[in-house]
C-alpha cells in the first residue's frame, strides 16, 4: 500500500472529522506520554526516596487497577453530558496529577497521586474513541481505529526522546512537570472539535434504563464476555511485557538514560509501523483474522527472543567454567564432572543441531601439555 493510498480515507472526511479524530488520537497520545514518564524514572524515585525499584513499581499497579474505575464513571458521564466536555475534563484532570506528581514529598503520596491518576487515564480512550469513530464514515474506520490506537505508541516514542535526551538535565521531577503540557490539548477541544453527531442525535430519544441496558448485555453475554477476556489478553501482552522494559535495561544491562531511550525509540516505530499495517490490513482480511496474525507474530517474535536470551546465558555459564579450567591445568575429578554435566545440559535445552556443534567448541576442554 502505497502512502497515497494510506491518506485517501484522510482526504474524504469533513473538518470537523478530522478535527475530532485529531482530538481523539493526541489525547490517547498524550495520555500514553505521561503514564511512561514513570516507568522511566522509576529507577531514579526509588533512588531519590531510598526505596527499592518494587516499592516504587506500585505505581503501576495503581494505576492501572484505577483505570477501570474511571472508565466506568467517565463513560457515565459522557453518556449523560457529550464526548466533547468529558474529553476536556479528562485531558485536565491526568495533566494536573501529573504535575502534582513532581512535587510529592514521599514514595506514599506518589503512589496515591499515581492511582488517581489511573482514574483520570481510565476515562481518556473509551470518551476520546467514542468522539472519534461516532464522528467518522463506516468506510475505513479499521484503518482509522489503527492509526488511533497507535497514538498510544506515540506517547511512549515521545517518552523515549525525553528519557534519552532531557532526563540528565530535568531529572525526574522536571519531567513530570514537562508532563503537564496535555492539558493544552483542551485549547485545541474547545475551539475546534464538534459533538458527536451520534450523540447529538440520541439526545433525542428517552435515555435507555438500567434494565434495558443489562437486557442488551445478556443478549449479548457471549460476545461480551469473549470481548473482555480478549482485552483483558492484549492488555496482560503490552504492560506485562513494555512496563518494566525499560527498567531491566536500565538496572540489569546497566544501560545508561541515553541508550535505554534509544532502544525503546527503535521498537516504538517498529510498533507503530505494525499498527498502520494491520489497521490496513484488516479492511481487507477483516477484523479477527487481523487480530489472530497480529498475536501469532507477537508469540513467535518472543519465543526468537527468549531462545536468544537462553542460549546468551548458558554460553555465560560455560564461559564462566571454561576460564575456572583454564586456570587450573590439573583439574579434579569433580570440576570435569561439573563440566561435562553443563554441557550435556546446554546440548538438550538446545534443539539446533548447529548450536549444538557450537556449543561443544566452546567447551573444549583445553589441550594438556605433553611432560617429559
Amino acid at each position: 500500500m502505497t502512502a497515497r493510498n494510506l491518506l485517501a480515507p484522510f482526504r474524504e472526511l469533513t473538518p470537523s472529522q478530522r478535527h475530532a479524530f485529531t482530538a481523539a488520537w493526541a489525547g490517547w497520545a498524550l495520555d500514553a506520554f505521561d503514564f511512561f514518564i514513570f516507568i522511566f524514572a522509576l529507577k531514579a524515585i526509588a533512588a531519590d526516596f531510598h526505596t527499592t525499584v518494587k516499592a516504587a513499581s506500585e505505581g503501576i499497579f495503581l494505576t492501572l487497577a484505577m483505570r477501570p474505575v474511571g472508565a466506568l464513571l467517565f463513560g457515565w458521564l459522557a453518556e449523560r453530558y457529550g464526548r466533547r466536555p468529558v474529553l476536556m475534563v479528562n485531558v485536565v484532570s491526568f495533566s494536573v496529577f501529573e504535575l502534582a506528581s513532581a512535587f510529592a514529598p514521599d514514595l506514599r503520596t506518589l503512589l496515591f497521586l499515581r492511582a488517581l491518576f489511573g482514574f483520570a487515564m481510565g476515562g481518556e480512550w473509551g470518551v476520546g474513541a467514542a468522539l472519534a469513530l461516532e464522528s467518522l464514515p463506516a468506510k475505513g474506520r479499521g484503518l482509522f481505529s489503527g492509526i488511533l490506537q497507535e497514538g498510544y505508541v506515540v506517547g511512549y516514542l515521545l517518552a523515549s526522546a525525553l528519557f534519552a535526551f532531557a532526563f540528565p538535565a530535568l531529572g525526574w521531577r522536571g519531567m513530570f512537570v514537562v508532563g503537564a503540557s496535555p492539558a493544552l490539548l483542551v485549547l485545541y477541544i474547545r475551539q475546534r472539535v464538534d459533538e458527536s453527531p451520534a450523540w447529538r442525535a440520541g439526545r433525542q430519544l428517552k435515555p435507555p434504563a438500567a434494565r434495558e441496558t443489562f437486557a442488551a448485555i445478556r443478549a449479548h453475554l457471549p460476545a461480551f464476555l469473549f470481548m473482555v477476556a480478549l482485552m483483558a489478553f492484549f492488555n496482560a501482552f503490552s504492560h506485562g511485557s513494555q512496563d518494566l522494559y525499560p527498567t531491566f535495561l536500565q538496572t540489569q544491562q546497566g544501560f545508561s538514560p541515553q541508550v535505554t531511550g534509544t532502544i525503546t525509540i527503535i521498537y516504538n516505530i517498529g510498533a507503530l509501523m505494525g499498527g498502520i499495517v494491520f489497521g490496513s490490513v484488516s479492511e481487507r482480511l477483516g477484523r479477527r483474522r487481523r487480530s489472530v496474525a497480529a498475536v501469532g507474530s507477537q508469540r513467535g517474535v518472543r519465543r526468537v527472543a527468549r531462545d536468544r536470551l537462553l542460549d546468551r546465558e548458558q554460553l555465560g555459564e560455560l564461559r564462566g567454567v571454561q576460564q575456572q579450567q583454564q586456570q587450573r591445568p590439573r583439574a579434579s575429578g569433580s570440576d570435569r564432572s561439573r563440566l561435562q554435566l553443563v554441557q550435556q545440559l546446554v546440548l538438550r535445552e538446545t534443539p539446533r543441531p548447529r548450536r549444538s556443534r557450537h556449543h561443544a567448541s566452546i567447551v573444549r576442554e583445553p589441550r594438556q601439555e605433553r611432560t617429559q
